[in-house]
């Protein structure tokens, strides 16, 4: 159990753009390039590889046998639709005033098969391999995105492929996560943990005492 001052009002980073959101989203959903913080190379992700095919189309090779959260398969359908105007590429779609600050470049993306897709951009970008490791292009789950009541209640229910999945989110209080079984990658460390809202900081010192 982790005491914060804070929780994020949505761990769809799309629709926070903040370091309390960040500072957990990587457990819950990922990047299709990942970055490795120590190094600050790029490796591969949710994309197994990945080559620019012209100055602005890059080519994406999906990562087969990629499990979401709630059991399907994850594909290139997937990271279509996450980055469509259902979710963020579209004037009036709810992840759009945030993200275009940094994905302002992505003209289209579009799954040319089962596990490829083709991220075209409007202007030669340099810095698009970046741009799709770091924050706003984790890629949650279409169809979990597609039943959800609202963009509000997406929210407070991301399901995506990372390490650890959503157990339950008590907005203002808690956020508790728990270890997914059946991620691609190295197991994770721990079965789980929860961030636990406690503002002051003599009683999150208490509680660090008390275990």
């Amino acid at each position: 159990v982790v005491a914060v001052t804070k929780l994020t009002i949505t761990l769809d980073p799309m629709g926070s753009n903040s370091n309390v959101n960040e500072r957990v989203s990587n457990n819950l959903i990922e990047t299709l390039i990942a970055m490795n913080f120590k190094t600050g190379a790029l490796e591969p992700g949710l994309a197994e590889s990945w080559k620019f095919v012209n100055d602005k189309l890059l080519e994406l090779k999906i990562r087969k046998g990629v499990k979401c959260h709630n059991g399907e398969d994850f594909n290139a359908e997937d990271v279509e639709y996450m980055f469509g105007p259902a979710r963020y590429n579209a004037d009036d779609a709810p992840g759009n005033k945030i993200a275009k600050q940094f994905l302002g470049t992505i003209e289209s993306v579009k799954a040319v098969d089962s596990h490829t897709v083709h991220v075209t951009t409007s202007v030669a970008d340099p810095l698009l391999e970046l741009r799709l490791a770091n924050w706003m292009s984790q890629c949650p789950c279409a169809d979990a995105y597609k039943a959800a009541e609202s963009w509000e209640k997406w929210g407070q229910s991301v399901i995506g492929t990372g390490p650890y999945k959503l157990v339950k989110f008590q907005p203002g209080d808690y956020q508790q996560f728990e270890r997914f079984d059946d991620y691609w990658g190295a197991k994770p460390p721990v079965k789980g943990f929860t961030l636990k809202v406690i503002p002051e900081t003599s009683a999150r010192i208490a509680g660090l005492i008390t275990g």
